[in-house]
């Protein structure tokens, strides 16, 4: 009952969150943790390992609906195109202040990408996966939350066979 409590909590707060473009404050490590409650079903199929590390010292008043879709996206994106069906895979998220700056860094252990894929990765409507319903629009957002509604930037690092890497910096302060 406590898990279903827990659940429902999360999802209502982060479903609030999506649809609201309000800045509040907020735990970062705690609401990355409240988002990856809400993707519960989606992840509880994966035998994934989902590791979130972080100290709970960072509170911050930002956009936690884009922060939401940032980590929505980069981890159905890991689901859908770092592995295959049945991998057992190790997906991180860790959360740091730098400064004037926080840091997400957010990595998987999947299959990575080419050169030239990555170099595409946030383009709009560029999808490695079209066939199967993928339209090429969700690293194409997450770019735009990135840079737009947080003020930060975004890079990646890949390579095949050895996953993907992506650093999020955004400034602790928003304006």
């Amino acid at each position: 009952m406590n898990r279903a409590s827990d659940l429902i909590r999360s999802f209502k707060q982060v479903a609030v969150d999506q649809t609201s473009e309000e800045a509040r404050k907020i735990n970062l490590l705690d609401y990355v943790d409240e988002v990856l409650e809400s993707l519960r079903p989606q992840l509880k199929s994966t035998k994934h390992n989902i590791l979130v590390e972080g100290t709970h010292d960072i509170v911050m008043d930002t956009h936690p609906g884009a922060l939401s879709q940032i980590i929505t996206n980069l981890i159905m994106n890991s689901i859908i195109h770092a592995y295959d069906e049945g991998d057992e895979g190790c997906i991180r998220i860790q959360v740091s202040k730098n400064g004037p700056s926080i840091s997400i860094d957010y990595s998987d252990d999947g299959k990575g990408m080419s050169k030239e894929v990555s170099d595409k990765i946030f383009e709009p409507f560029f999808t490695t996966n079209r066939g199967s319903g993928g339209s090429g629009l969700g690293m194409h957002i997450l770019y735009n939350q990135v840079t737009q509604t947080l003020g930060g930037s975004i890079n990646l690092e890949s390579t095949p066979g050895e996953g993907t890497a992506f650093r999020i910096t955004i400034p602790y302060e928003f304006h």
